[in-house]
């Protein structure tokens, strides 16, 4: 294989230098990878699992390979060969990315994008979708989410390898004054995720691959196929500018070019595999004592008190219409394309409301056991009801979130939840209680669809719910708007059985459904 792969890199033109590649690896523990290199250059069948968000998923890439495309061709020319020089193509690569997407959405509907569960190698790329740096460091709703996703990932029953591909974008969200044609400022070079990453990635022993430690300098330098004085979108005439197009790193400014910015992070993909593929030439597989480190249980969780959800329950695409019991004013649209679907429910009129069936949604529950409890269980249990919904800087409005059946919600669920903790450690206290009722006029949280900067993307609301039999959530468009349109969008419901202390945490006791996702990416 390691010839092989000399050969493609000179037959390929390889874009970063070796001495590149390995400014942008760390390469954890290595267990697990070597056991997917192993069976890859055995013959043996391997399955890859990508997961992510517009990148991933293939923006950027017009009329050129993707990440995905460039690492077919290579598993293909660097594989093994049968008896006539064929290769055994023995590769399956998945793409689960979703366009527009946080790790937290993810983690939430991870079930509903990807149904195997046998994967050799998952890569994982948020590094543009999720918030740069949210405060307080890593103890936040952002960081939370990517690590119980990494931690769904790992225990997968195949234990497969996972690595970190963390994306820079060059360029910032604020624009160069008085520029003709637009120009936007870049960013500096710590203004990444890579540090926060890098906590997961030593902890858990993840390969980690950093587009910017291994590429920054020869974008500040200008080289052919780095340069980011502009991006291909905005070249007016291509045909005629070929060779300055095909110079340029980013399609847009915020993603990578095919042929160039895909082609540099599909190489990052490819030196880590060819660093793993290496250690197993001066050092053998070793099934017997490399495979009780592969599965061995994880550690607990990185940020103190990130327990995995006993349960999660997704509903989108298609689904999503079955629990849409009663709706005037939205319709069910995809305002995507065929091929890069963008499927929700939008309305444009203020008044226009939709109920879900929280009971519909939530039969997919599994009845996994939640983490053992310190204490008396309570009779009472919170769940976490989020809804995806399009956040963009114009043409858009705001959306009410009430509750109504058999559920009370926000802040009256918090107060169900904790008298149901106090009674269960004093069963005497319980006694003077009196029920909470459901108020279906009350607004218990409120999804604000813009934000200022020029990016478009799901992102999640939530509100503290008990549920119960009937229980409905009602989504009403607001008559308030902060611009000159209503329109509002819902991609997704989700029910999750976290614990009562996070979701207070995500959704703040203040009404404003948005959790802590404020942030820079994805189209």
């Amino acid at each position: 294989m390691l010839e092989a792969a000399r050969a493609y890199r000179k037959d390929n033109d390889q874009m970063l230098t070796q001495r590149q590649i390995q400014r942008g690896l760390y390469m954890g523990g290595l267990e697990r990878a070597r056991k997917f290199v192993h069976k890859f250059v055995q013959g043996e069948s391997v399955k890859v699992l990508l997961v992510g968000g517009s990148i991933m998923f293939g923006v950027g890439a017009y009329g050129e390979p993707n990440i995905k495309q460039w690492m077919e061709k290579w598993f293909l020319a660097v594989g093994p060969r049968r008896p006539d020089g064929a290769p055994f193509d023995n590769v399956r690569i998945t793409n689960a990315a979703q366009r527009a997407t946080p790790s937290a959405y993810m983690n939430l509907c991870l079930k509903e994008h990807v149904k195997e569960h046998d994967f050799d190698l998952v890569i994982v790329e948020y590094g543009v979708n999720d918030v740069l740096r949210p405060l307080p460091y890593m103890d936040n709703e952002p960081r939370k989410s990517l690590e119980l996703l990494l931690r769904k990932l790992l225990n997968f029953p195949s234990r497969p390898a996972v690595a970190l591909l963390n994306i820079y974008r060059w360029f910032g969200d604020e624009q160069v004054p008085n520029s003709n044609p637009l120009r936007i400022k870049p960013q500096p070079y710590y203004n990444s995720p890579d540090a926060d990453f890098f906590e997961y990635a030593s902890y858990y022993g993840l390969q980690s691959i950093s587009l910017k430690a291994a590429a920054y300098h020869r974008m500040v330098a200008g080289d052919p196929g780095f340069k980011v004085d502009n991006v291909r979108l905005e070249i007016e005439n291509r045909t005629a500018q070929q060779d300055f197009v095909n110079s340029l790193f980013y399609e847009d400014h915020s993603h990578p070019a095919g042929g160039t910015g895909m082609k540099v992070l599909a190489e990052l993909i490819q030196g880590m595999i060819t660093h793993v593929a290496a250690s197993l030439l001066y050092r053998p597989w070793r099934p017997q004592a490399e495979e009780q480190y592969i599965n061995e249980p994880l550690p607990r969780p990185l940020i103190p008190g990130n327990m995995d959800s006993a349960a999660d329950a997704c509903v989108s695409g298609e689904r999503l219409q079955t629990v849409a019991v009663e709706r005037q004013g939205f319709e069910w649209l995809n305002e995507g394309t065929a091929q890069a679907p963008k499927w929700g429910f939008t309305a444009k009129t203020p008044g226009s409301t939709i109920v879900f069936a929280l009971d519909e949604a939530t039969k997919s529950l599994e009845t996994a056991a939640a983490p053992a409890a310190s204490g008396p269980t309570p009779a009472v249990k919170g769940s976490l009801v989020i809804l995806a919904f399009l956040k963009t800087y114009e043409n858009i409005g705001t959306a009410h979130i009430t509750c109504e059946g058999g559920c009370v919600c926000g802040d009256k669920a918090v107060a169900a939840v904790e008298a149901a903790e106090a009674a269960a450690r004093d069963p005497a206290a319980a006694a003077g209680q009196t029920a909470i009722v459901a108020d279906p006029k009350e607004v218990v949280a409120t999804m604000e669809g813009y934000w200022p900067e020029p990016q478009s993307q799901l992102q999640l609301g939530c509100t503290l719910a008990v549920l119960g039999p009937g229980c409905r959530l009602r989504v009403t468009v607001a008559a308030e708007t902060k611009t000159n349109s209503h329109k509002f969008k819902i991609g997704a419901l989700m029910v999750s059985t976290t614990a009562a202390s996070i979701g207070q945490l995500w959704c703040a006791r203040t009404g404003i459904a948005e959790s802590a996702q404020v942030l820079a990416g994805g189209v």
